[in-house]
């Protein structure tokens, strides 16, 4: 759902993006006093290492978690901009503004309950027979994961298929099925006995 979100988002902002930062090496981020023959890590890397703090929520960090949290922001900051009521932004634009409304609208998603998913629990309910299951899980495969190629591993069917040259046998293709995975956090996020995930 989110790479979905986020795909429609820059395919609809794209006209309303700013102009591009124009980018170089960090030449502020290096360590002038030690010897780049030494320690060339260091040297490169210690005047960013020396004022860069760990986020809170955050386990580690480093320019390429920098770069995406950024990249994060600013197209929260699009959309939200684009959301606004009194927003003059283009038709496009406001179709991604106004799908960023409704997903952030909890109100709204609450009071619906589990509504939404009354036909796709009032389908699984309806399997009675192995060839139900089987006709019910076709219809919602999808040839969306590849594991090996952009390591796209999840779905947001049950089961994604993945067609590649046999591991075994590589002069045929074999289809391969992975599991959707769950769209959660890891069992941690649930059973962690601090304060932190109590909150």
């Amino acid at each position: 759902m989110r790479a979905r979100f986020l795909a429609v988002a820059a395919l609809c902002l794209c006209a309303a993006a700013p102009a591009p930062v124009v980018h170089s090496v960090d030449l502020a981020g290096r360590d002038l006093t030690v010897n780049p023959g030494d320690d060339f890590y260091a040297y490169a890397n210690g005047g960013w290492a020396a004022t860069a703090e760990i986020p809170a929520d955050a386990s580690s960090w480093g320019r390429v978690a920098e770069m995406r949290e950024n990249t994060r922001k600013r197209t929260n900051d699009l959309l939200a901009t684009a959301a606004a009521p009194d927003t003059k932004e283009t038709d496009e634009a406001r179709k991604a503004g106004d799908f960023y409304a409704s997903f952030m609208d909890e109100a709204t998603v609450e009071a619906k309950g589990i509504e939404p998913l009354r036909f796709a629990l009032n389908t699984i309910a309806a399997i009675k027979t192995k060839a139900q299951l089987a006709q019910a899980i076709g219809a919602m495969l999808r040839a969306d994961t590849d594991a090996l190629n952009n390591t796209n591993f999840y779905t947001e069917n049950l089961f994604g298929l993945w067609v590649a040259p046999d591991m075994n046998v590589p002069a045929r293709n074999t289809a391969y099925l992975m599991q959707g995975g769950l769209g959660l956090p890891d069992r941690e996020y649930y059973l962690a006995d601090t304060d932190k995930m109590k909150t």
